[in-house]
């Protein structure tokens, strides 16, 4: 009789199993993929609610601390020396729209304590294609109240300073300014007002022309600051989730305005 041959089983999974196997792993992936997701999104928008908040503070230490310190100069009607104090005594400009403003401040250059003009403006972003965002820039007087002595290479007192001599007004040919730094980027919308300005210079806040003489019923003492400057802005996170946006409403006090009496 010959011998039988063995019979061998195969064992293995069916079109069944691993179908139903598939399926589990793809939920199970997609569950994971959207935790992954929520988490990604999350850290993103974190990141971007802090940088938000950082360049935030970073415009509003900077503008309190020079608004603040705003002085009581007198700007010129044009640059020196045909330059003369204004009729209507104005201490500050600011444009029709909102987009600039102009005063003089006390601040610190170069580790040393100065007095300076400075000028706030919204300028449309060169690197926005779109032209939907602005520039907040900084620019200081040219001519500056130190000047470096290049053989030295140390700073001198300019003795051709003169505060109070540049304006957003005069068309000399050559920029009056000398930018500073940028300190803001991605701004959809930027606007300074000013809080109770003094009534002799009620058309120069708005840069109207200067009247010929003060009003008849300005106080024996006027002020010739306002007492505050508001700032409306809104801009955009530069990093992680680019379409967030930061609202803010920001009034900075001008103290020396807030000091001298108001009827």
């Amino acid at each position: 009789m010959p011998p039988t041959r063995a019979r061998t089983r195969c064992t293995g999974f069916t079109l069944i199993e691993l179908m139903v196997a598939i399926s589990i792993s793809v939920v199970l992936l997609s569950i994971l993929a959207f935790v992954f997701k929520i988490a990604t999104g999350a850290t993103r928008d974190a990141a971007s609610r802090v940088s938000l908040t950082e360049r935030l503070r970073m415009v509003n230490i900077r503008l309190r601390q020079e608004i603040g310190s705003m002085l009581p100069q007198v700007r010129l009607d044009g640059l020196p020396p045909k330059g003369k104090p204004c009729l209507d005594g104005r201490t500050f400009v600011g444009s029709f729209d909102g987009k600039a403003f102009i005063f003089a401040t006390s601040t610190a250059e170069f580790g040393r304590p100065v007095s300076v003009d400075v000028k706030y403006e919204f300028l449309p972003d060169p690197d926005d294609q779109t032209g939907q965002t602005m520039l907040l820039v900084r620019w200081r007087d040219k001519t500056g109240p130190y000047v470096l002595d290049k053989k030295t290479n140390t700073w001198a007192s300019n003795p051709n300073y003169v505060l109070g001599d540049e304006s957003w007004e005069l068309n000399t040919g050559t920029p009056p300014w000398m930018q500073s730094d940028v300190l803001l980027k991605g701004v959809t919308f930027g606007k300074f007002e000013i809080i109770d300005p003094p009534d002799t210079m009620n058309l120069a806040v708005t840069g109207a022309k200067a009247t010929a003489t003060p009003p008849a019923t300005a106080n024996l003492q006027p002020r010739t600051l306002p007492s505050a400057i508001k700032l409306s802005l809104e801009f955009r996170a530069d990093v992680g989730n680019v379409n967030m946006t930061q609202a803010a409403v920001i009034e900075f006090p001008v103290y020396r305005g807030l000091l001298q009496g108001h009827k």
